[in-house]
């Protein structure tokens, strides 16, 4: 009966380390999903960032060909 209650018991320690190890591989897959999602949303952020430069660049291209058009049909 001792040998088994023995048994049980180091049964139920491996069981606690399996659940464990198991917890601490979530909770890595859990940073590392997280690491990857913020690297993603700053490269979009940037990709965004560039494409607004961009395009407020070719609007003041557009505003100061324009103003040049207007000058030389004034003079």
């Amino acid at each position: 009966m001792e040998e088994q209650l023995r048994q049980l018991m180091a049964a139920f320690a491996a069981f606690k380390e399996e659940i464990k190890a198991g917890q601490d591989s979530v909770k890595e897959e859990m940073k590392t999903g997280q690491k990857s999602v913020k690297e993603e949303m700053k490269a979009v952020q940037e990709k965004m960032e560039e494409s607004v430069k961009d395009e407020m660049k070719a609007v003041q291209e557009k505003i100061e060909a324009s103003q040049e058009e207007m000058k030389r049909g004034i003079t």
